[in-house]
């Protein structure tokens, strides 16, 4: 490996040949920390593998533990349930979770790689650009577990890069428009953001294809891309039913505004792993990595094409969204993986340096000695959720378990969700999984001691008796370690972190 990383500064390697030797190391090392972790601790994601799971019972025909429905619908941001319950039928729980995970990081990076190659021609100074992403591709949304949004940023690149394609042909045959419109539908059952991060891309290339036109051929222009409109009308169709039902409206209901600090900072947030005296000086390290591959000139890099126009749309957008709405959590942090991607595309108009190989070859150190930050921290964090799934697969099987949460997860303490691993080990009824109408295809039974909680001031009320009777198990998920006294006969089970497991009654 390290013999492979030497030659990509020598002066006789090409850089494409050197970027794409730098692609292949480092993804043998996201393989590498994918496959070595069963339980990665990712914080959205056991809760979204419960699901799964469930999901897969029903697709098999197969009872599910009580007080749980599915029903799918169409909705979008269905992503995960439309392929890792099918890979359920053919593996076990820790090894589709996995094969889904490698294809979500893959297409993260497959995606802004078209688009980045199409927008510079796949000229040299493009494939160094998609080096400088290498290091990013686990970004601040996939600690987080939105696996669907995750993923569906690198679908909607893929299908911008489609759009551009097709559209710099002579002549389109128009059979390729089915595939295409076909693709967008997927793209906004995939997540609707996803779909509203193609229509930003597409919509940017035809209004920079339209500005650059001459008065005399607009109107051509604008006739080039009405097949191109016409593609999107099944699922702009489709998302205007969506919209127009109340119970799968997941946007409908207020909206929370963010602080301008808040903005700010969540800025860094996308480039952050686990340890902020690593974060500092990979960035730092990256930003020298940058001035390595380019020469400081007078760049075409902010003319405003269709690259730049998406970029700056993007920051508008981030700046303007609200934090939430409705069900919708962190929905302006989700402009920043587009962001940050069509502002680096800018950088392949710029002109390669006589140091773009050792550019190269840093960027690639970056990225491998990150994603080793990331496994080192990932295996001190997986001990509450191997002995939630050993627990439950030796305890009394669907045994009821009540969610308790006195404040939001983070990166460090994440141990919110570890619980839902009950589901799949024992089949347990997991108070806190997904089952948002509009989001979820999963429906909950709610059980009657959680009518008793209350939550006010930071401070969780309950009525202890009623959740011995409706429950077995209380995870109580408590990261600041705020008073909790113990209600007397509860058994303290497992859990070294923020998230306690107690048993409610004796065995």
């Amino acid at each position: 490996m390290f013999a492979q990383l030497a030659a990509a500064s020598n002066p006789r390697l090409t850089i494409q040949t050197a970027a794409q030797v730098g692609i292949a190391v480092v993804w043998a090392a996201i393989l590498a920390l994918l496959a070595a972790h069963n339980t990665p601790p990712i914080i959205d994601w056991p809760n979204h593998m419960a699901r799964h799971y469930l999901e897969y019972l029903w697709l098999a025909g197969k009872a599910l533990p009580p007080y749980y429905e599915v029903h799918y619908h169409l909705m979008p941001n269905l992503g995960s349930d439309l392929v890792v319950p099918g890979l359920l039928l053919a593996f076990d729980t820790t090894t589709a979770s996995k094969i889904f995970l490698v294809l979500a990081v893959f297409a993260y990076w497959a995606g802004p790689t078209a688009y980045i190659l199409q927008y510079a021609n796949g000229r040299p100074s493009a494939w160094a650009v998609c080096t400088l992403i290498l290091p990013w591709l686990m970004a601040g949304t996939f600690f987080w577990g939105f696996m669907n949004f995750y993923s569906g940023v690198g679908l909607a690149f893929l299908a911008a890069a489609n759009h551009i394609r097709m559209a710099q042909l002579e002549r389109v045959p128009g059979w390729q428009f089915l595939p295409h419109a076909a693709l967008l539908v997927l793209l906004y059952l995939w997540h609707l953001t996803s779909f509203g991060i193609y229509l930003v891309l597409a919509g940017s290339f035809m209004l920079d294809g339209f500005i650059k036109a001459r008065t005399s051929t607009r109107l051509t222009a604008l006739h080039a891309n009405v097949p191109f409109i016409l593609a999107t009308l099944p699922a702009i169709s489709l998302m205007i039913w969506v919209a127009l039902q109340p119970k799968l409206n997941a946007l409908s209901g207020g909206a929370v505004w963010s602080t301008p600090l808040r903005k700010l900072v969540l800025l860094f947030g996308y480039f952050g792993a686990y340890n902020l005296w690593v974060d500092i000086p990979l960035i730092a390290a990256w930003g020298v990595a940058l001035l390595m591959l380019f020469r400081l000139e007078t760049p075409r890099a902010f003319a405003l094409d269709y690259a730049g126009i998406a970029a700056l749309a993007f920051a508008g957008l981030y700046l303007v969204i609200p934090v939430d709405v409705g069900t919708t959590s962190g929905a302006d942090i989700r402009m920043l993986p587009p962001l940050f991607l069509t502002a680096v595309a800018l950088l392949a108009n710029l002109t390669l340096a006589r140091s773009a190989r050792a550019g190269i070859a840093l960027v690639v150190v970056l990225a491998l000695t990150r994603y080793g930050v990331i496994h080192t921290a990932w295996s001190g964090m997986s001990a509450d959720a191997n002995a939630v799934q050993q627990h439950f697969a030796h305890a009394p099987p669907r045994s009821k378990v009540l969610v308790l949460t006195l404040n939001r997860a983070s990166k460090t303490n994440f141990q919110s969700h570890v619980i839902a691993w009950a589901v799949p080990a024992g089949g347990a009824y997991v108070s806190s999984l997904f089952s948002y109408a509009g989001q979820q295809p999963l429906t909950l039974h709610r059980q009657p001691g959680e009518a008793s909680v209350a939550a006010a001031d930071g401070k969780l009320t309950f009525d202890a008796a009623a959740v011995e009777a409706g429950f077995d198990y209380v995870w109580l998920f408590n990261p600041e370690a705020a008073d909790f006294t113990r209600p007397p006969g509860w058994t303290f089970v497992l859990g070294e972190g923020a998230g306690k497991l107690y048993r409610t009654h004796p065995q």
